[in-house]
């Protein structure tokens, strides 16, 4: 499958997004799906420097969805992860650079349980976690910074 940069966002913000995650009490697990993917979750785990944090092994498909059952949410970008997470009916917030989020992203049914977050170049920290706040308590709307 093709790397898609343009999906990316950037690793500072995954950083800083980890530490309020693991202020409010979260534990932050990071899956990938190919080296490159691994690297950043490698990156993004040391950077936090917590116990708190784990980088999960390659996974099949199964054992991923298996895993992403027992997490309290998901805060993604345009991945298999975030389609999984939406499948679950999970908590979710979905992480857009281009605004695609209206043929890709939680839709209506969701009910504020899942959000999709859009900004040019990029959404910021903040932006994602007022979305996720917003998705746990189930009062998140489609969030638009641009």
């Amino acid at each position: 499958m093709e790397h898609r940069a343009d999906k990316e966002w950037p690793l500072g913000h995954w950083v800083e997004l980890g530490q309020r995650l693991m202020a409010a009490g979260y534990r932050v697990a990071l899956p990938h799906g190919n080296a490159k993917e691994l690297a950043t979750s490698q990156a993004i785990a040391q950077a936090l420097n917590a116990g708190g944090t784990t980088v999960w092994p390659l996974l099949s498909l199964d054992a991923l969805t298996d895993e992403l059952a027992h997490c309290a949410g998901v805060i993604g970008v345009d991945s298999g992860v975030s389609h999984i997470a939406v499948a679950l009916d999970l908590p979710h917030v979905q992480i857009y650079n281009f605004d695609t989020a209206w043929r890709t992203g939680p839709d209506q049914r969701t009910q504020g349980k899942q959000v999709s977050v859009f900004a040019k170049p990029t959404p910021s920290v903040e932006a994602v976690w007022q979305a996720w706040l917003g998705c746990r308590s189930g009062l998140a709307v489609r969030v638009s910074t641009e």
